[in-house]
């Protein structure tokens, strides 16, 4: 087994457990010249939290056997694993009720008026449904 392709696994494993939609693990990577290194104690211990399955297990172990402080971030194979999804597609999801383009306006009004506010506002917006 590759050292990269370990952590790789194991950094899929993390994101997935986190939640995180992108790769991010600025907290556990250092630079070096021109090479980003990934701190393996810190990530180990991020990775206690986490139910691992057999094959992230047998990546951790391979990786705590080298006995090493880090190793170069294995980038390219965390990407390349992240992005095994569907992904997005042009004219897909919903459609916007209304015939034009839409934006969010945000502003102040009374504390008072906010209920009064809120159905004028959505009375509105349905007028312009039709």
């Amino acid at each position: 087994m590759n050292e990269q392709k370990a952590l790789a696994i194991l950094c899929k494993a993390y994101l997935k457990a986190i939640g995180a939609k992108n790769y991010d693990l600025r907290s556990f990577e250092y630079q070096d010249k021109k090479e980003t290194f990934l701190k393996l104690d810190p990530f180990f211990i991020a990775l206690k939290s986490i139910v691992l399955d057999t094959e992230e297990l047998a990546c951790l172990e391979f990786l705590r056997s080298l006995d090493k402080k880090s190793i170069p971030e294995g980038l390219e194979f965390t990407v390349e694993l992240l992005k095994k999804h569907g992904g997005a597609r042009v004219g897909s999801g919903n459609f916007s009720p209304y015939k034009e383009e839409t934006k969010v306006v945000n502003f102040r009004c009374p504390v008072s008026k906010e209920n009064e506010f809120r159905e004028y506002c959505n009375a509105k917006l349905e007028e312009y449904k039709k």
